[in-house]
């Protein structure tokens, strides 16, 4: 049985507290900005991946408002024991970042919004570090080139902040992330290859999308996502990472094709009652920290 608190296979995306667009007042005459919420809740503001080939060395992406920068922190650890040895490296921005994720091997999503206004989203492909063991003490020696492609930069309505982005599994041979619009709490599709932005859920009735109402609740802090023995890839919103002890909105992948095809609320009981706190019934699974 997996312990009361765990994350499910490939990644777990913070939701809803990193921005929140509060209309300004109309005597200000400003647009509404991004703000922080809840300090404690650090949402859609950090990716925590390996970064290199070899797996001592971990990464943290992470973006902060009102910064226009992008913060790679490395960290070198052997197996059980707390890192010892520490590199950083930042990266200047000309938008303003609103949230980060990982999406593949040494690859990340950085979106944030310009200041005319276009929301914008970019694709990076990281050098990985390497560990000089042939200096004492262990040294990480950094490679500050990277591969930087915009895949989104414009205005659109319903798509004026990018609240969170995680990868959709199955898509590994023309890779896809979900981005999820604060404004809106609109689900789309992003194809990194050809840029093509398409609509998979809204809260609203459009023709063409999945109708979820439960996109727009407040409580989702969570996005975690496994690939199930018999029900394909679940991506499971959640107010929590542990096991849940209220409703969770679940979005599923059936045939594992990269595509949302069905949606459900699981509460505590059906969890259970489907037996999805056996980890036999996942094909694998890891505990990524947000």
């Amino acid at each position: 049985m997996l312990p009361r608190c765990f994350n499910l296979w490939v990644l777990a995306v913070v939701l809803f507290g990193a921005v929140d667009l509060r209309p300004a007042s109309a005597e200000s005459g400003r647009e509404p900005a991004p703000v922080p919420l809840e300090p404690e809740v650090k949402v859609g503001s950090e990716a925590f991946f390996v970064a290199s080939v070899d797996p001592r060395i971990s990464c943290r992406a992470s973006v902060a408002p009102g910064r226009q920068e992008l913060f790679l922190s490395y960290s070198h650890s052997e197996t059980g024991r707390l890192a010892t040895v520490f590199e950083s490296q930042a990266y200047d921005l000309n938008y303003e970042p609103t949230t980060v994720a990982h999406v593949g091997d040494n690859q990340i999503l950085v979106a944030g919004k310009r200041a005319n206004g276009a929301t914008a989203i970019e694709w990076w492909l990281l050098k990985p570090p390497t560990l000089v063991s042939t200096s004492d003490p262990l040294k990480i020696e950094l490679d500050p080139r990277l591969e930087r492609k915009v895949l989104l930069d414009g205005h659109a309505a319903g798509r004026s902040v990018v609240q969170a982005m995680f990868v959709a599994l199955g898509t590994a041979a023309d890779r896809q992330a979900f981005v999820l619009f604060h404004d809106s709490r609109d689900l789309y599709s992003l194809n990194f290859r050809t840029n093509q932005l398409a609509l998979v859920a809204s809260p609203q009735l459009v023709e063409g999308a999945m109708h979820v109402t439960e996109l727009s609740a407040d409580l989702w802090r969570f996005v975690i996502a496994g690939e199930h023995i018999e029900r394909g890839y679940i991506y499971r919103f959640s107010a929590g990472e542990c096991i849940p002890t209220g409703p969770n909105l679940h979005l599923s992948d059936s045939d594992r094709d990269g595509r949302i095809d069905d949606h459900e609320m699981i509460g505590e009981r059906e969890w259970f009652a489907r037996d999805y706190s056996n980890s036999s019934t996942w094909v694998r699974h890891v505990k990524l920290v947000p």
